[in-house]
C-alpha cells in the first residue's frame, strides 16, 4: 500500500495549542517556539537541556524563525528546563500526537516511532555522511517510511522539520 507524504507541518504550529503554564509577565518566547527548538533540537541528536540550548543558540536568524523564536536570541538552558518542568504533558501529547496522525495519514491509530540516524562508515572524501529519518510501526517492527536528510554535522536542517512558521513580530 503506497502513501503519499503530507504537506510540511511547522513544528511551531504542531505546539500552538498547548497551553502556556507561566504566567504574563515576563515571557519573552512562547510555548510554541521553546518546544518547536526542543524537538528540532531532539531531532538533530540533542541528548540534555544543556545541548539543547548550545544547538538552539548556534542556529542562524533565519532558522530562529523558521521555529518561531521572533525575538532576539535563542531560550537559554533555564528557560527551557524551567517551561518543561511546568508543561502539561497530557496537552504536550496531545499535540506530539496530532503530528504523527498528520504525519502518518492512512495510519492513523497505528503506535509508530520517528528515529533519525547518520549512517556510519557512508562517509566520502569530505562529504558529510547521510542522515536518515525512519518512521517504523511498533506492532509490526516495519519501517513505512524513510527519508535522507540534509545535514550539518550532525544537526539538521530547518527545512527537514519544518515549513515556515508564521510571520509575527511577536513570539
Amino acid at each position: 500500500m503506497e502513501h503519499q507524504a503530507p504537506a510540511p507541518l511547522s513544528l511551531f504550529l504542531v505546539f500552538a495549542d498547548v497551553p502556556d503554564p507561566r504566567g504574563r509577565t515576563g515571557r519573552r518566547f512562547s510555548v510554541a517556539a521553546i518546544l518547536a527548538v526542543v524537538g528540532a533540537a531532539v531531532a538533530s541528536g540533542a541528548l540534555s537541556l544543556r545541548a539543547i540550548a548550545q544547538w538552539a543558540a548556534t542556529r542562524s536568524k533565519a532558522d530562529r524563525l523558521q521555529l518561531g523564536v521572533f525575538r532576539g536570541n535563542a531560550p537559554s538552558e533555564a528557560t527551557i528546563r524551567s517551561l518543561l518542568h511546568r508543561l502539561d504533558a497530557a496537552a504536550l501529547d496531545q499535540a506530539t500526537d496530532a503530528f504523527l496522525q498528520r504525519l502518518c495519514g492512512g495510519l492513523a491509530g497505528k503506535a509508530m516511532a520517528l528515529d533519525g540516524k547518520t549512517v556510519r562508515g557512508a562517509r566520502e572524501g569530505t562529504a558529510l555522511a547521510p542522515h536518515l529519518v525512519s518512521a517504523v510501526l511498533h506492532d509490526q517492527a516495519v519501517t513505512v517510511g524513510q527519508v535522507q536528510v540534509k545535514s550539518l554535522g550532525g544537526a539538521l536542517t530547518m527545512n527537514a522539520w519544518t515549513s515556515t512558521a508564521p510571520h509575527s513580530a511577536s513570539s
